[in-house]
């Protein structure tokens, strides 16, 4: 009988998209709003001159459905 069958595995808590903002470390910490939006809260935002959003890889997107940043 093998136990870790049973076992759970607990993975860590994984955000579809990540951000990282120019100088900072990377940030994949985002609140879902409704289904298909996020949001990220970025500390210091007045001094922050580039940011780049991204795929996690933890899922591929939906069929249909595409990225946009507003």
């Amino acid at each position: 009988r093998n136990i870790a069958q049973k076992t759970p595995v607990l993975l860590p808590s994984m955000s579809l998209f990540g951000y990282v903002a120019a100088g900072r470390l990377i940030q994949t910490e985002c609140e879902r709003i409704a289904e298909n939006q996020f949001v990220f809260a970025v500390p210091d935002i007045d001094h922050v001159n580039h940011v780049v959003v991204f795929l996690t890889g933890i899922a591929p997107l939906p069929d249909g459905f595409a990225g946009a940043i507003y």
